[in-house]
């Protein structure tokens, strides 16, 4: 079943921004694990030009992300254009955006390297427990809630969201690493914009259109007005 996670995004307003070349690039995001209104999701998604680092759990190459912004929608089972960027726009955020945090990188890193000890990479309410309690460490991160218990009432996820916020401030450093955030979008030229969510790929290094360019991505619409 089709699942509409905070679908009250409205594309009005967005038809004045200006629009980006045709982006190529898709993703069709489904459900998986979590129970708050965001990840985990499991994505298909063509176009992209690399490769993205996921569990490998589903034997169907899809692979996991979360999602960024508590107020943009994205609904199940359909497919959205995909920019690639170093920072969530619109939502809260408007059309500057704001740069990907690298303590969210670092939990998506850690939680796709498949041993992360505050994951638990099972199939019952463990790993249910985990994905509520990464989703929410991310929108606290990013600012997108006050409260990182926003909606959680079991004590054993907030400690663990406790844990995960504590991890990321010790360890993340001051990079994003190889971790995209996906803007997404209902038509090819950028119009009506969707949520935002992670992707990491392999070999990708600190965002800039000329080193994506280097190496061979030919990502349409890296490099955005608000980079110039």
């Amino acid at each position: 079943m089709r699942r509409a996670i905070l679908c009250a995004t409205v594309c009005v307003g967005l038809l004045s921004m200006p629009a980006l070349a045709d982006l190529t690039a898709m993703v069709t995001p489904d459900n998986s694990y979590g129970t708050v209104g965001g990840g985990e999701f499991l994505c298909d998604y063509s176009g992209f030009g690399f490769t993205p680092v996921s569990l490998g759990q589903d034997g169907l190459g899809r692979f996991e992300t979360f999602c960024l912004e508590l107020g943009e929608g994205v609904t199940t089972g359909l497919s959205y254009y995909v920019e690639f960027n170093d920072r969530i726009i619109e939502g809260g955020q408007g059309p500057a955006g704001e740069p990907l945090d690298p303590r969210t990188a670092y939990l998506y890193e850690q939680m796709l390297g498949g041993t992360y000890s505050l994951y638990d990479y099972g199939t019952g309410t463990d790993r249910v427990r985990s994905a509520n309690a990464m989703q929410n460490a991310m929108w606290y991160i990013q600012g997108e809630i006050a409260d990182p218990y926003e909606g959680i009432l079991s004590q054993s996820t907030k400690d663990l969201i406790d844990a995960m916020l504590a991890d990321a401030d010790l360890n993340a450093g001051s990079s994003i690493g190889n971790v995209l955030v996906m803007n997404l979008y209902v038509y090819a030229d950028g119009t009506c914009k969707k949520q935002d969510m992670l992707v990491m790929g392999p070999m990708i290094p600190a965002p800039g259109a000329a080193v994506l360019g280097m190496i061979g991505l030919g990502l349409v619409g890296w490099s955005r007005r608000w980079f110039a």
